[in-house]
């Protein structure tokens, strides 16, 4: 019986930091790809190369990492990120290539935030 009770809590111990392991490397491998697809962009609005249908296929990205990290993430990083996408589409609309590039420095920072914040540190937990 002792063995039981100690079995048990080890085991869900384990279990939970597997799950928060999982977590932050699935976290960390959606944002990876998509703050680079931003740099991409920033370099595009930068050189006012941005295009409405180089956009659009980011935008599709951010859709497919949104679906992914809605699961693990607070809904309100998701919705900011969200918000600044949808912004920086109307933005890309008007050729208005300044705005733009605000915009996507903020979703950069963001994305880079929000991987952070995934990470398993002590100070994130607390």
């Amino acid at each position: 019986m002792a063995v039981k009770n100690i079995l048990i809590p080890i085991l869900v111990l384990i279990f939970l930091v597997g799950a928060g392991i999982a977590e932050a490397l699935i976290v960390n491998n959606i944002f990876e790809d998509f703050i680079a697809e931003t740099d991409k962009l920033i370099e595009l609005a930068k050189n006012e190369e941005l295009t409405q249908e180089k956009f659009d296929a980011y935008d599709s990205m951010w859709y497919d990492v949104r679906e992914k990290c809605e699961f693990f993430l607070p809904h309100s990083d998701v919705y900011e990120l969200n918000l600044r996408v949808s912004e920086t589409k109307g933005y890309v609309e008007n050729k208005d290539f300044e705005s733009c590039l605000v915009q996507l420095e903020v979703v950069k920072r963001l994305a880079m935030y929000v991987r952070h914040l995934a990470e398993p540190k002590l100070r994130h937990i607390l």
